[in-house]
């Protein structure tokens, strides 16, 4: 099972058994993925999750490249925002660099959907 909000709880330092935080990762995390839907990226009818039960499956094609590729920037994404929630670094340098890095973010991913890294060829092969 790849749980988003597994995924997320452990990159911010959260093991899975505790949920005390999770009413706000998940509000961080549906706030993120309704920007990603403004950005075109994931479903166009939207995507959000309410437990985790919720698998990066559900949200896009891991077996597809161009959206495997997509989906590296998403975690990370989603990660930061999710960070910048629920965890807010004490630091302003580390705060600051979270938030270019979620900008930067926010470009790649909606380059990726105008004009993916993959290109896949008519017989099924790909080329970077």
């Amino acid at each position: 099972m790849d749980s988003i909000l597994n995924y997320v709880k452990k990159r911010i330092g959260i093991s899975k058994e505790c949920d005390d935080f999770d009413t706000d990762i998940i509000g961080a995390i549906n706030l993120a993925f309704s920007t990603l839907v403004q950005l075109g990226a994931g479903p166009k009818t939207g995507f959000w999750i309410e437990d985790e039960n919720a698998e990066w499956s559900d949200y896009l094609d891991e077996s597809d490249p161009q959206q495997k590729m997509l989906l590296g920037f998403i975690k990370e994404y989603l990660y930061i925002k999710a960070r910048l929630s629920v965890d807010i670094p004490t630091s302003s340098i580390l705060v600051e660099v979270l938030e270019r890095n979620y900008k930067e973010l926010e470009v790649r991913i909606k380059d990726e959907i105008e004009t993916p890294s993959i290109i896949i060829e008519q017989g099924g092969e790909t080329n970077e």
